[in-house]
């Protein structure tokens, strides 16, 4: 298992020397850059963004009355191509805003929609030989995908290969959903995004973290795991978190 972090680009340097393998960037900032700053990005970076979270801006929505789908297909091509330049395996569809119902909005409409949006997605992903993982949210972050069981019922239904999910121990945890629905998962488990229970830095090596890493050497599991948390103090975090997840992961 290769371990990376959820970061801006100008910490790229602070991960490699803390024993990271990768850096996973939000993709709707990268996105955001001219060419003379994505040039810039480009050549300044110290590890391969392997890894896309905040797939899209805000401005950009999938659900609702007044999908842009022109805009929404100029904006993948985009940001999947710069995503693939940098270096990129995997991208994480959260976008819990861009992704929430109105109220008065049907659910069966809204996830006609996403559906269509995955579907265009993997489209344009499979150009670069990119995959693309689903994140359930909780439901404090989102009202659709809540759970990694709603995000592997869109995986079948869209049947693409290069669709799959990603599996967050915080929103796991949030809605209480059994780790057994990971190896449920099989090869359409793409991602894991780690910390502790509170969205800290995994920094404990007894407990949960333990035993949820345990759990993923036990069903096979072999891709990235990404840090994604609220740092106090980064510069004396990060290394003790990389280093406590890769003595787990060795254990």
């Amino acid at each position: 298992m290769r371990v990376g972090a959820c970061l801006p680009w100008n910490l790229s340097h602070l991960l490699e020397e803390a024993g990271g393998d990768f850096i996973e960037l939000p993709l709707r900032e990268v996105a955001r850059l001219d060419e003379e700053e994505f040039n810039d990005l480009f050549s300044s970076l110290s590890l391969p963004a392997e890894a896309f979270n905040i797939f899209l801006p805000s401005y950009i929505k999938i659900v609702g009355e007044n999908v842009d789908w022109e805009a929404i297909e100029g904006y993948l091509d985009l940001s999947l191509r710069r995503a693939k330049l940098l270096g990129g395996e995997v991208i994480v569809f959260g976008s819990g805003g861009q992704r929430r119902r109105e109220q008065d909005f049907p659910q069966e409409k809204a996830m006609e929609q996403i559906s269509y949006f995955l579907l265009k997605a993997c489209e344009v992903a499979e150009r670069f030989g990119l995959k693309i993982a689903i994140e359930h949210l909780n439901r404090e972050e989102t009202n659709t995908i809540n759970r990694v069981s709603d995000a592997l019922q869109l995986v079948e239904k869209v049947g693409k290969q290069n669709l799959g999910v990603i599996v967050d121990i915080y929103h796991l945890m949030k809605e209480r959903e059994g780790w057994d629905v990971m190896e449920r998962a099989g090869r359409k488990l793409f991602h894991i995004h780690i910390s502790d229970p509170q969205r800290n830095p995994p920094l404990c090596k007894e407990g949960i973290l333990a035993d949820f890493l345990t759990f993923l050497k036990k069903i096979g599991y072999e891709n990235r795991i990404s840090i994604e948390s609220r740092w106090q103090n980064i510069e004396e975090e990060l290394p003790k978190a990389i280093e406590n997840l890769k003595s787990l992961i060795e254990e």
